[in-house]
């Protein structure tokens, strides 16, 4: 936690940066330069996310960032410098924590600028530190290899420096070979133009309803609120799966809430940043909260209504009790948890530095892991049509629920990131290339269905699978049969969306 002290506050800074960005944009020109630095910044913003961390500043082609921790700064630089090497270019990262100035949301200060000067000190896949983002971050589960001291521009005195070179005993990977960059950097290509045509037929049919709404009330009828245009930032909307129109009363819980289930009735809404998950009673809009004694990065309800919440920075699955609202159960895991889903009398967990995919008992809570190198490494996992499957950064692969068999494995393009089941096919997000992939196992290879900026999080319900863009504030809506893509408008960073009682529900944050 952050101690504050008047306009000062202790904090961990990260700073970010494209090697030769110059000679990179002058090869690939400004049209691929423009669409390889849109993905660049999801990426990074994914990993900020993900691990706690404050956007403060983004320049051109680097990012500077606060974190309450520097353990959790590390983590973000390594996750986000690995997750951007498959654009074929590499990133530079440097860590210090200190005392800063605070000033109108701002930070500055001798240790902002310490910060930025290790970073500038790496070279290709470096994560730097000084010595006493190092001592602090002792225990987390971090090697480290000594650069040496040095005397930083601008700053009294000599700083010892030091290189990430392992997370939790794994090795940090290399960056790629020439020639595999090479070839990576060449699939990054300006999107492609989507279909457009059902907004029209959207946009028709929200003023068919509200020009109906403003005749029936003139007719003297009971007058309901039209709906909205936008959901509103650090809400949650639904939208009708038929007419697109959006719910003129959006959930509150919070700002920024993150991941979302619905059903029954209820709706279960995390945030990440307070450490709290919320019940919603959808008929009486009532709100109760607990802290889920971690920061809530993926969230699952088996079919007896227990709530199953992982929290990815402290590597914990914990059980809720849904009628007392209380933790009752608390699963601990190796660090490196990605993501959760529930489903065939278990509940599973991937890891991305084991590389593994953990299969946690309903009832005893006995844990088996199935190792999953051969597909990258995991992220999004999803249960359906009787398997569980795992998107890695190199394929997708489809286990067996019994006997932890991997029965087999698709190709991806790009990284997979979130993976949902349904209409006789599997759907996997890919925020590197702003695509989903399709596979259908009785056609073989994958197709690739370009979506919004940035595809965040995906659902399959009400005849369509959905697809959140966190950086152009959009809702795909994908026809399963057609492959054609509707872009819905809502405003701001849509995060997480579910479908549950006939709806869809997006989590908004300010972007």
């Amino acid at each position: 936690m952050r101690r504050r002290t008047g306009s000062r506050l202790l904090a961990a800074v990260l700073f970010t940066d494209v090697v030769n960005s110059s000679v990179i944009a002058g090869q690939v020109g400004d049209a691929r330069w423009k669409e390889l630095i849109a993905r660049h910044h999801a990426i990074v913003r994914r990993e900020l996310k993900r691990y706690g961390g404050r956007e403060l500043d983004t320049a051109g082609d680097g990012f500077f960032a606060s974190f309450s921790e520097p353990a959790a700064a590390i983590r973000c630089a390594c996750a986000a410098t690995e997750s951007i090497r498959q654009l074929g270019i590499e990133i530079r990262t440097g860590v210090h924590f200190g005392e800063c100035e605070q000033v109108g949301g701002k930070l500055g200060g001798l240790t902002v600028v310490v910060g930025a000067r290790v970073m500038a000190l790496g070279g290709p896949g470096d994560v730097l530190v000084t010595g006493t983002a190092r001592e602090l971050a002792g225990g987390a589960g971090f090697g480290f290899q000594d650069r040496g001291r040095h005397s930083l521009k601008g700053v009294d005195g000599t700083w010892q420096v030091l290189a990430v070179t392992n997370v939790d005993g794994v090795p940090r990977p290399s960056p790629a070979e020439p020639k595999e960059a090479e070839r990576r950097l060449s699939e990054v290509q300006p999107g492609r133009l989507r279909p457009r045509t059902r907004l029209v037929v959207g946009a028709l049919i929200a003023f068919a309803l509200g020009a109906a709404v403003i005749s029936f009330a003139l007719l003297g009828g009971d007058q309901e609120a039209p709906p909205l245009e936008r959901i509103p930032p650090d809400r949650v909307g639904r939208i009708d799966p038929s007419t697109n129109a959006i719910d003129a009363a959006p959930l509150n819980v919070g700002s920024k809430p993150t991941e979302l289930a619905v059903g029954g009735g209820t709706a279960w809404i995390t945030r990440l940043e307070a450490g709290t998950l919320s019940r919603v009673d959808l008929a009486s809009r009532a709100v109760e909260s607990l802290s889920t004694n971690g920061h809530p990065a993926a969230i699952g309800v088996d079919e007896t209504g227990f709530v199953w919440v992982l929290n990815g920075l402290e590597a914990t699955v914990v059980r809720i009790d849904p009628r007392r609202m209380v933790v009752e159960d608390t699963i601990e895991l190796p660090t490196g948890t990605k993501d959760l889903a529930v489903g065939e009398g278990a509940v599973w967990v991937t890891n991305a530095n084991e590389g593994t995919l953990t299969r946690i008992d309903l009832v005893t809570h006995d844990r088996q892991a199935v190792d999953l190198s051969k597909i990258g490494t995991p992220d999004g996992v999803a249960v359906g049509d009787g398997a569980v499957w795992v998107a890695g950064s190199v394929e997708i692969a489809k286990v067996d629920p019994g006997s932890l068999e991997v029965l087999e494995t698709w190709p991806l393009r790009f990284p997979g990131d979130e993976v949902a089941v349904g209409e006789g096919a599997v759907w996997v997000t890919q925020l590197a290339d702003d695509q989903v992939s399709k596979i259908d196992e009785t056609t073989g290879p994958s197709t690739y269905i370009p979506v919004g900026n940035a595809p965040i999080d995906v659902v399959v319900g009400g005849g369509a699978v959905w697809v959140t863009n966190s950086l152009d504030g959009t809702l795909s809506k994908i026809d399963p049969k057609t492959n054609d893509v509707e872009e819905i408008q809502l405003g701001s960073s849509p995060e997480g969306v579910a479908f549950g009682d006939g709806s869809v529900w997006v989590a908004v944050h300010v972007l």
